[in-house]
């Protein structure tokens, strides 16, 4: 059984993670509405902090602590990736 610490510590992680995904959806979903600023500052800020907390994950649980890694990337590539003017060439019409 975890101790106190630990469970703090886990459930910190996770919280952290999770806001993480939702400012991706919130500025993807956000880009033709007023609120898309805040939307991106609020991306930059969960971006920055999911980065240390992958960083003390990894000094503190060694290899557990590489699900942070993952999200960080999945942030990275949600933040970068631009699908809008992709055009399908190579789709049967």
């Amino acid at each position: 059984m975890l101790n106190e610490s630990a469970t703090t510590f886990f459930v910190v992680l996770v919280t952290v993670q999770l806001i993480g995904i939702a400012t991706i959806f919130g500025a993807r979903l956000s880009e033709q509405t007023r609120y898309h600023h805040l939307w991106q500052w609020a991306f930059l800020a969960a971006l920055l902090l999911v980065g240390v907390t992958s960083v003390l994950a990894m000094g503190i649980a060694g290899c557990n602590g590489l699900w942070c890694a993952g999200t960080l990337a999945t942030m990275v590539i949600g933040g970068t990736l631009d699908l809008r003017n992709m055009k399908s060439d190579h789709m049967i019409d």
